[in-house]
């Protein structure tokens, strides 16, 4: 059965995914209050994996971040959930090769001297395939799969229709930029043009770095809906996680911070999707993996950004008022609890970086996202839509170095770059 992207049926599919949660939240509230195990909370957790494996595109992305952002949930259920990272249910091959075959004017038999065609990882946007080339290298053919890009218009347009219906309880919030933000993103991640020209980018930035991987890109072999670049052999995060020691871990949360830091602080360029399913764990090396959701920024907006980090090294609130002010747009001052998203970012967010040295636990992700999540009315303030993808990315990077429970000098490697 080919991909569901049709608006009904994309609606249908996040109602039925919505459905499930509300169904295993209630249970497992009365059972807790009961004292009763519950024992079909696998089993619905495994049933959303499936049907957000089917649907693909924004709803499996939801679940994806959920798999290593919310500290909530228990590791059995992050472990169930971490499928969504990169093995979700592949589209068959005929349909993959068709795209092949839509994009280059041949099939992958004439293209490859060998093409698996059983996938070895898929995910929200598209799966991937070993292969070898006519030359002999091993490589990685990452396959969009067909209509996509229309399954996500639709996605959005069920968010645009909540939108609507919410506005007049959210008046003030400026949610059409916020949307508008996300299409352009999700739209670059169908662009696979796009995403090679950022993965090269990148790969010229730390082509030099003994610790850092980035596949090279196969430019003859890649287009907008199929990108081929060099193979890496590695633990995928969730091995690595349960079987590294703590000072390995500790070691590969610096790597990690450095890559993502460096490259959006220094360069401009920042990755807002920085999941545990797009990092392979060699012997002496990080390879990092997918650059789809990326934005570029301009040097005057990377500046502004610099001094909201700058203020809050320095713990100058006066300075980070001003700072964060450029960043985001308050709805009313009467509104605005300054107070409030001082402690946010200075004790929450970046914390971790304002520290001489940090360790990252889970009761600290937990602490932080909880404390977003009960912000009161008073204190709403409204960023920028393109900072979201900055927001994601710290965000995303904590979650990821809490889940390693990384310890290290992060306020060292982010200076570097201020």
């Amino acid at each position: 059965m080919g991909l569901k992207n049709g608006l009904f049926d994309r609606s249908v599919g996040a109602g039925k995914v919505i459905g499930r949660l509300s169904h295993g939240y209630v249970n497992s509230q009365v059972n807790n209050i009961l004292g009763r195990a519950y024992p079909e909370r696998d089993a619905i957790v495994k049933g959303i994996v499936n049907e957000l494996g089917e649907y693909k595109g924004l709803l499996l992305k939801i679940g994806q971040v959920a798999s290593y952002m919310d500290f909530s949930l228990s590791d059995r259920t992050c472990s169930i959930l971490a499928d969504l990272q990169d093995r979700v249910k592949p589209l068959h091959f005929k349909d993959i090769n068709k795209v092949v075959n839509s994009e280059f004017g041949a099939a992958t038999d004439d293209l490859f001297f060998d093409f698996e065609e059983k996938p070895f990882a898929a995910a929200s946007v598209g799966q991937v395939h070993r292969a070898i080339t006519k030359l002999g290298d091993e490589v990685a053919v990452k396959v969009q799969y067909p209509k996509i890009g229309k399954a996500i218009k639709n996605d959005l347009a069920t968010v645009r229709l909540a939108q609507t219906v919410l506005k007049p309880f959210i008046k003030g919030i400026g949610l059409n930029e916020v949307v508008d933000e996300a299409r352009y993103l999700l739209m670059n991640e169908c662009d696979y043009c796009f995403e090679a020209d950022q993965q090269t980018k990148l790969r010229r930035i730390f082509m030099t770095d003994p610790e850092v991987e980035i596949p090279k890109v196969y430019r003859h072999l890649s287009g907008s809906k199929v990108m081929t670049s060099e193979y890496f052999s590695g633990q995928r995060f969730g091995e690595f996680k349960h079987s590294a020691s703590q000072a390995s871990k500790d070691h590969a949360g610096q790597v990690i911070a450095k890559v993502l830091l460096k490259s959006s602080l220094k360069h401009g360029i920042f990755n807002g999707d920085p999941h545990p399913g797009n990092y392979l764990f060699g012997e002496d090396k990080i390879c990092f993996l997918d650059f789809g959701h990326v934005k570029v920024w301009g040097a005057d907006e990377l500046e502004k950004l610099k001094m909201l980090w700058k203020a809050s090294f320095d713990r100058d609130q006066i300075k980070w008022r001003r700072a964060f002010l450029e960043l985001h747009r308050t709805i009313k001052s009467s509104l605005y609890d300054e107070s409030y998203f001082y402690h946010l970012y200075v004790d929450g967010l970046l914390k971790p970086y304002i520290e001489p040295d940090f360790k990252f636990t889970r009761n600290f992700i937990l602490k932080y996202s909880q404390s977003v999540l009960k912000a009161p009315l008073t204190s709403f303030a409204v960023p920028d839509p393109a900072i979201i993808v900055w927001m994601r990315q710290i965000l995303g990077l904590n979650a990821v170095l809490g889940q390693l429970e990384a310890k290290g000098s992060f306020r060292a490697i982010a200076e570097k770059w201020i």
